[in-house]
């Protein structure tokens, strides 16, 4: 291929794409038709795209209010053509705008609740058989959550979902090259670099046909990854070099650079280069249709490319033939049996440049057959989303209108109306307007000639002081703790004096309802990604490598993660709440403990189970002593051995005359009387 160079790069066309996976290149007619298709398809994710701004605004109007920004909103102008903002218009009005955030709060508590019971994987083999493998499996899981540090991933995304209601992650298998490995890849994914079709729905997007994510990148990254040779390098410096022009006269006229408003086509900043992702539901043309069988034995579909599929009829015949050897009827036998045709439908990935160029295109390389996003909406009621901090946000409105309006009144309440007596202001040289200002300023003093028996002023009966809301910042407050479900035991606070254990537990975990069918479909969500990660450990690890990372309540043999046991082993997993918490630390070591001091168990054992910090050291330690008696024993036995050794007789003689010495011996002392104690 020859060199790209600038003058020429118009005559770059769909008849040089970059290879596909299999190394074919379009040309002629065939590069005309991929550019149709390529357009097309870049269009329609461009209007699934726009189809989402209003969740997208609704998400930026959520994260403003939650991070104090509240007078942001826009209103219309009531004294012209236009809008303007709600801060705008308060200051226009004389008042100063009040705001106490008061959403902060319970949402920041709702997520240090979900940090303290935070959920760890359990991995459970379908075979009895292989028990072993699915504890070795959930190792793996629990080494990938450490490494990737799930559980703060977990926290900030729970955080971002109570803001947006959408909760989206990306499971991979890249290169990490501060590690210098390969290894999982879990990232959260930006609710404004996302889109899906618009007719998406189920609890969890089980329906979703097309989904992708809108990547910046520096363009040595965007080399690295798709370019398979030099000429191909400078092929994609010479895309991005045109793009990075045309961003430059885009910037002109979009001068807001804030994450909620990312432009589709143009990168947030010039020194990166846009790349669109993209996730298509397709019928692959040249793939072989497939056929649905059902083994009715195990309870499994079976997905073949062969209706005639000889591993099955061999099965099949494996079967019958240990039925009648069983003495049983043939056709009693559980058989795999044939369901009906099925049309093979794959998921395929397209990288493209905003210009619809195609740097990279491929069937799903993942072994469980679908993208790597996945992603959720609560509640999704008629294809609308509302958030737990939508819901807070007009109790916070109320509040802040309530605070900005006493502030108003309280400020202007000392200016009340009332009568100056003219004749002395007159006789004092002082205006009413100097009087005024004396009157409202505490540390003025006015020179007034006034007689005895004159009254200088009168103020008129000021009831602004009754106009002031005390009431309703409070009904606000105990509104939205109502909501949230954050009361004080959830917060921590200490109980009143004389509350029982029972009902304070009770009151704390009764303060839960309101947000645990939030908490229950986000560990939905987790439960359906941690299952991807585990079919992704599946395919791409390999060898044996020993995961020290689990603690002490698994068998060491299944620390060994053996990628060639489980490859082909089905599992299922769930959630289970973790050991490492700290009640339940507290119970496992109040047990421990009463199981140590009755000598129900050993040191070792209590040792082995403890999750105490000095556990494993001490364990260690008495490990290492034994091994050192164990050796010194070994020793002494053997010394002992070489001296016994040295003092047997070396010839048949001297051994018969010992034997019959020790025997002389025996006898004496059975004659010889025992000794009486003495009275």
């Amino acid at each position: 291929m020859s060199k790209i160079t600038k003058n020429n790069y118009r005559k770059f066309t769909r008849r040089n794409l970059l290879p596909n996976a299999d190394g074919s290149r379009p040309a002629g007619a065939a590069a005309d038709i991929k550019l149709r298709k390529m357009t097309e398809l870049l269009d329609r994710f461009h209007r699934y795209y726009d189809s989402l701004q209003t969740l997208r605004d609704n998400w930026e109007r959520c994260d403003r209010y939650l991070s104090g920004d509240q007078f942001s909103d826009r209103i219309p102008n009531p004294n012209g053509c236009g809008d303007m903002t709600e801060e705008d218009y308060i200051r226009s009005q004389g008042m100063v705008p009040m705001a106490v955030n008061i959403i902060a709060e319970p949402v920041t508590n709702i997520v240090g609740l979900y940090v303290r019971n935070h959920m760890e994987p359990l991995v459970i083999s379908r075979d009895r058989d292989e028990q072993k493998l699915g504890e070795m499996m959930t190792i793996a899981m629990e080494y990938v959550y450490e490494a990737q540090k799930l559980q703060k991933i977990n926290a900030r995304a729970y955080e971002e979902f109570l803001s947006s209601g959408v909760a989206a992650f990306r499971v991979g298998y890249d290169r990490d090259d501060e590690r210098n490995t390969s290894d999982v890849r879990v990232t959260q994914c930006e609710l404004n670099r996302m889109a899906w079709d618009s007719n998406t729905s189920g609890l969890y997007f089980e329906n979703i046909t097309c989904i992708g994510y809108l990547h910046d990148m520096p363009l040595i990254d965007v080399q690295t990854q798709f370019a398979n040779s030099k000429a191909e390098r400078e092929i994609i410096a010479d895309l991005y070099r045109d793009s990075k022009n045309a961003y430059i006269a885009h910037q002109q006229f979009n001068k807001d650079k804030s994450k909620y408003f990312i432009d589709f086509f143009h990168p947030l900043e010039p020194e990166h280069c846009r790349v669109i992702e993209i996730w298509t539901l397709e019928m692959i043309e040249g793939e072989e249709d497939g056929f649905l069988f059902h083994d009715i034995k195990k309870g499994e579909e079976i997905l073949t490319d062969d209706k005639n599929d000889p591993d099955i009829i061999a099965e099949n015949n494996r079967r019958i033939k240990e039925m009648v050897e069983a003495g049983g009827n043939p056709e009693d036998a559980s058989l795999i049996e044939f369901v009906g045709y099925r049309c093979q439908k794959k998921w395929v990935v397209r990288y493209l440049t905003p210009g619809g160029y195609v740097l990279k295109e491929e069937i799903t390389p993942y072994t469980h057959g679908s993208h790597p996003f996945v992603i959720g909406a609560y509640p999704l009621r008629h294809g609308k989303i509302h958030s737990l901090v939508e819901r807070l946000i007009n109790i916070q409105r109320i509040y802040n209108s309530t605070l900005t309006s006493n502030r108003y009144i309280r400020m202007n309440q000392a200016k009340g109306s009332g009568a100056v007596n003219r004749k002395i202001l007159q006789r004092s040289n002082v205006t009413k307007e100097e009087f005024a200002a004396i009157y409202t300023d505490p540390a003025a003093i006015a020179e007034l000639e006034w007689e005895e028996g004159e009254e200088i002023f009168k103020p008129f009966v000021n009831n602004s002081n009754n106009m002031v809301d005390e009431r309703t910042p409070q009904d606000c407050l105990a509104l939205i703790d109502k909501l949230s479900g954050n009361n004080g035991s959830i917060r921590g606070e200490a109980p009143k004096s004389g509350t029982p254990s029972s009902l304070y537990a009770q009151m704390s975990e009764n303060s839960n309802n309101n947000i645990a069918d939030i908490v229950d479909w986000y560990n939905g969500l987790i439960a359906k990604r941690d299952y991807k990660i585990m079919m992704v450990i599946q395919q791409y690890y390999e060898g044996v490598r020993h995961i020290n990372i689990a603690g002490k309540n698994y068998r060491e043999e299944s620390k060994w993660f053996d990628a060639d046991k489980v490859r082909n082993c089905r599992f299922d997993l769930s959630l289970v709440e973790s050991e490492t918490q700290g009640i339940f630390r507290a119970q496992n070591e109040q047990t421990l403990q009463f199981l140590l001091l009755n000598k129900l168990i050993s040191l070792k054992t209590y040792l082995s189970c403890s999750s105490s910090y000095f556990a494993d050291h001490m364990l260690e330690l008495i490990k290492a002593e034994e091994e050192e008696q164990a050796e010194a024993v070994t020793q002494q036995q053997a010394a002992m051995q070489g001296v016994a050794v040295m003092q047997q007789p070396s010839t048949p003689q001297d051994q018969q005359q010992a034997l019959i010495q020790q025997a002389q011996d025996r006898a004496a002392a059975m004659q010889r009387p025992s000794q009486q104690p003495s009275l």
